[in-house]
């Protein structure tokens, strides 16, 4: 329950304000119940990630999981993103490449290394594991929009723009594709295209919630 609640601010367009208090009850409830279960200790270390902030505590949680069940490939995936966002590349790099041994058919684990890969700056792994995730499951926009993401750093903006509209139609628009649309259109001189895009996301975030990042 307590992934559920902190999942679903995955996509962007969830507040924060409204997933916070929901997901921390969860989890810590979860801990209450069975303190020795791998996924209540990872639910504790996403919620105290991904919406906390407090990524030593999380990697904590995480670590922990995996402690208590080795063979957690959700527990190595979250591990492997955080560490990625606090910049630790290599050791990112080995939990993903773990996750993905546990668990080679699942395609968030081949979105996430993308995105552990585009991080680090390595564009071809950030291409050859979003191709994997739509191979995996030609719907799951992650996977279109980490190709994107990819396309643009190998230096093809409009194969990029091609995976972010794909990305864009799977996900009923979500904020975080549209916005890095935006920013790819700014990119390569297309200003009104790109102002639309902005102008858009502000009307957007009168009716629902848009990070402030998009």
């Amino acid at each position: 329950l307590a992934l559920t609640y902190s999942g679903s601010a995955i996509n962007g367009d969830a507040d924060p304000m409204v997933v916070r208090p929901l997901a921390r009850e969860a989890a810590m409830r979860a801990v209450r119940a069975n303190p020795g279960l791998s996924e209540a200790q990872l639910a504790r270390g996403y919620e105290r990630w991904l919406l906390e902030w407090d990524w030593k505590e999380a990697e904590a949680g995480m670590r922990t999981a995996i402690d208590l069940d080795p063979s957690n490939a959700t527990a190595f995936r979250m591990l492997g993103h955080v560490l990625s966002q606090a910049g630790r590349h290599d050791e990112a790099e080995a939990a993903t490449r773990r996750a993905r041994e546990l668990d080679s058919t699942d395609p968030i684990v081949a979105g996430l290394s993308s995105q552990v890969a585009s991080q680090a700056r390595h564009v071809d792994q950030a291409l050859e594991h979003a191709r994997r995730a739509i191979l995996l499951d030609p719907r799951f926009w992650i996977g279109h929009i980490m190709l994107g993401i990819a396309l643009d750093d190998a230096g093809q903006p409009e194969r990029a723009l091609e995976a972010l509209d794909e990305a864009a139609r799977l996900s009923n628009s979500n904020s975080k594709v549209i916005s890095m649309r935006g920013y790819v259109l700014a990119e390569i001189g297309r200003k009104d295209a790109a102002l639309e895009v902005l102008r858009d996301l502000e009307v957007r975030r009168r009716q629902r919630y848009v990070p402030p990042y998009a």
